[in-house]
């Protein structure tokens, strides 16, 4: 599926089996994304995994989230703190719905 959002196109991945596909065989052609502005004026493309080009500073930080970050212990550390968050958030946008 793909979405047109403003001019640019957007491809969703929807399954874990096309997400694997495209990640491992096809990373490089879908790593270099487009960078809005917006990021741009803040510097925040800078050191952001997400928007970096692949290089070794880029593999560098992908591996310190991927053991530092996104570990299974380290999400398990953290889950009652996610929770409690997503809790004030849905709290948050009921009290602006009112």
């Amino acid at each position: 599926m793909s979405l047109k959002l403003g001019s640019t196109t957007t491809i969703v991945i929807s399954s874990p089996h096309v997400a694997k596909e495209v990640l491992q065989k096809h990373d490089q052609i879908f790593s270099n994304r487009t960078i809005p502005d917006t990021l741009r004026a803040l510097d925040h493309h800078i050191l952001s995994v997400v928007w970096m080009p692949p290089s070794a500073l880029w593999r560098t930080l992908r591996r310190a989230c991927a053991t530092k970050v996104f570990s299974s212990q380290q999400l398990d550390s953290t889950q009652v703190c996610r929770q409690r968050k997503v809790q004030e958030l849905m709290d948050y946008v009921k009290e602006r719905c009112r």
